[in-house]
């Protein structure tokens, strides 16, 4: 058996190797160790196709960060989900931070396994549902707000890998 070098830009690396190189060249593509996923540059954020690059709106009460719930307003920028079962929902940051009221990129996964902000206590197998500041929620009765399945079990507040619900984003 040979050995056939991954067709990588960069090839096979880390989430905190991929997430510190901005200087990439449009379109280089790197497999994501972490993710299972490849992802190219596309000059702004590492992309992937479980996610959609999407901007900000700069609203200084809007603090992003990976695992916080998102939500689009009618120009398409992204701010934090505010309100249970929100038809606005778009799915949840993966990448990218925003900090006061300066627009900034994010990657926000529609499908996929990805870490979820919960506001307390989870059960395997149950569902999730938006809850507020960007947080998520979990339930064992869901209804037309539900976002996906939990994974994992955790006693307290806290990320928790999450199976996303498919969504069209608008």
């Amino acid at each position: 058996m040979s050995y056939t070098r991954l067709p990588y830009t960069w090839g096979s690396k880390p989430l905190t190797w991929i997430n510190s190189k901005t200087d990439a060249n449009l379109y280089d593509t790197v497999w994501n160790t972490d993710w299972n996923c490849m992802e190219m540059w596309d000059g702004d954020i590492w992309v992937n196709d479980q996610a959609v690059k999407r901007i900000t709106r700069g609203n200084s009460s809007d603090v992003f960060t990976p695992g916080k719930g998102v939500q689009l307003n009618n120009n398409g920028e992204c701010f934090l989900s505010t309100d249970s079962g929100s038809s606005s929902y778009a799915g949840v940051c993966i990448r990218g931070t925003s900090v006061a009221n300066v627009q900034s990129f994010i990657l926000v996964a529609f499908m996929g396994t990805w870490p979820v902000s919960m506001s307390g206590a989870v059960t395997q197998g149950n569902h999730f549902e938006l809850d507020t500041n960007g947080n998520f929620s979990g339930t064992s009765s869901p209804g037309s707000g539900a976002c996906g399945v939990i994974t994992e079990t955790i006693t307290s507040a806290g990320l928790v890998p999450c199976i996303l619900q498919t969504v069209e984003l608008v």
